[in-house]
């Protein structure tokens, strides 16, 4: 069984921002995502993007396969909700080679280089999830305390 963990993100500033996320780490046949942590967007200043990131723990037990998927929902898409108001914010992963790439809502999304030697990654990582509301989103924002939930869901390579 996978373990859930929650985490928020919180923007003090003309509005507050406030994302609650259920992540879950699930062992699905010896594959394993650890390293989840708070997140912090800090405060909008009214313009650029709001960003923050998490180093993360990609394991799986087959040193031959070295791909894994990672697939991240969020009720219907990816949005902060305050009311009747929403902001979307853009999810982004990045194995330990190459760059972010944005995760479509439902979609999974192929990543190399999990860790096979220890499940915890020997105490480093080897992976990064990113959270960003852009400008544009943030602009046209009411003020307002904002939330959401994300799932990211781990699974190897078929």
């Amino acid at each position: 069984m996978g373990a859930i963990h929650f985490f928020k993100i919180i923007c003090l500033s003309g509005f507050t921002l406030i994302i609650l996320f259920a992540l879950v780490g699930l062992a699905i046949a010896d594959v394993r995502i650890s390293g989840f942590t708070d997140l912090n967007l800090g405060s909008w200043a009214g313009m650029g993007d709001l960003t923050d990131e998490m180093n993360l723990c990609v394991y799986n037990s087959d040193s031959l396969e070295p791909n894994y998927n990672i697939t991240a929902s969020g009720g219907g898409s990816f949005v902060l909700e305050s009311g009747a108001n929403q902001v979307a914010y853009v999810p982004a992963f990045k194995g330990s080679v190459g760059a972010y790439q944005d995760l479509t809502h439902g979609v999974a999304a192929t990543f190399s280089e999990a860790n096979h030697a220890s499940d915890d990654c020997g105490g480093g990582t080897n992976a990064n999830l990113r959270i960003t509301v852009t400008e544009a989103a943030l602009s046209a924002a009411r003020a307002g305390s904002y939330s959401g939930v994300i799932t990211v869901l781990l699974e190897p390579e078929p």
